[in-house]
């Protein structure tokens, strides 16, 4: 698998993470996705849009952006996971996720 696949700025990153919440429940049955990682990457998904709000708000605290360090680490994480255990690619265009034939696991 292609090894810069996750986006540098979390904007970016969000924006990903929200696509595969989009995405990931209609691959669920094809790819065998447990419910529960489709449902933690909504959970997290959301926790890192709220604290990034949060952060982008120039009244945000030294606490805020730890918070949202973390909140960013355990998603990137958590997709990274994923992608590891389901070997598939995102379109470069960001409209899907594909699985190759013979899915190549990440290393």
């Amino acid at each position: 698998m292609e090894k810069n696949w996750i986006p540098h700025t979390r904007s970016a990153q969000l924006a990903m993470a929200k696509r595969w919440v989009v995405l990931l429940p209609g691959k669920e049955k094809e790819w065998q996705i447990p419910r529960v990682m489709i449902q933690r990457m909504r959970e997290l998904t959301a926790d890192a849009e709220t604290l990034h709000a949060r952060t982008e708000d120039h009244k945000a605290t030294m606490e805020d952006e730890a918070l949202t360090r973390t909140a960013f680490h355990e998603l990137i994480t958590h997709m990274k996971d994923i992608r590891a255990k389901f070997g598939f690619y995102t379109a470069a265009d960001g409209s899907g996720l594909y699985r190759p034939r013979f899915p190549v696991h990440a290393s």
